[in-house]
């Protein structure tokens, strides 16, 4: 568990505007399923059913938006009733009563023209999981997560940083998976994936990626024998 807040978007799944009864409402997936991501920087990601499950029963007080940002308007809200969030199995449904406001109609053209066609949500994980995919990639499998906001958005490509990718891998500095035999071993596969990737551990810029790789691999020896 990182608690850091992470977004993640994806080309939208049946990302349209109906009009019931002279409501205007916005439907799509905000994630689905089991659907391996984009590279992410060194990394893969999945969402296991019922990774929602957890915060949707809390009622959490969830947004929905355009681009994540509010100061564009908000076009609905789980707290007022105007936003609602549903796992199935296909993944986290949403619907949003749109406002009656020119925001949302200028929202809704955007919609119909095709010029916003993805989906995104802002989350917390929870609880994630680190394995070694069949082509030997690195893959992170989100199981539990907290949901703060869902957004339509014009991009739908994965974004992260290195920066970003060190935090939810490395986040004191060496891989957090070395609990019990496993974690231990996909230390060693992270280590392949990713240490050959030039990141900077606090090292002079002189440094070259063999010591980089050298003074990474010394720390993780050092936490196996605090763990073992």
């Amino acid at each position: 568990m990182t608690n850091k807040r992470e977004r993640r978007f994806l080309p939208a799944r049946e990302l349209r505007v109906s009009n019931n009864s002279g409501q205007r409402v916005l439907t799509g997936y905000a994630a689905v399923f089991n659907s391996r991501s984009e590279d992410l920087g060194g990394f893969y990601e999945q969402i296991k059913p019922g990774a929602f499950a957890r915060c949707l029963n809390a009622s959490p007080d969830v947004v929905c938006l355009r681009e994540h940002d509010p100061r564009l308007g908000v076009l609905g809200r789980t707290r007022s009733g105007t936003l609602r969030l549903k796992e199935n199995q296909i993944g986290l449904r949403f619907e949003a009563d749109l406002p009656n406001t020119t925001f949302a109609m200028d929202l809704e053209e955007s919609i119909n023209r095709g010029d916003l066609d993805a989906c995104s949500f802002g989350f917390i994980a929870i609880n994630d999981d680190w394995s070694r995919a069949a082509d030997g990639s690195a893959l992170r499998t989100l199981i539990d997560v907290n949901v703060f906001d869902v957004s339509v958005v014009a991009f739908p490509a994965y974004t992260a940083t290195s920066a970003q990718m060190r935090g939810l891998m490395f986040p004191d500095g060496v891989p957090n998976l070395l609990s019990g035999s496993s974690g231990r071993n996909e230390a060693d596969i992270l280590l392949a994936r990713v240490i050959g990737k030039r990141m900077n551990f606090g090292s002079p810029r002189d440094v070259s990626p063999e010591e980089e790789r050298a003074k990474l691999l010394a720390a993780v020896l050092q936490r196996r024998k605090r763990v073992a």
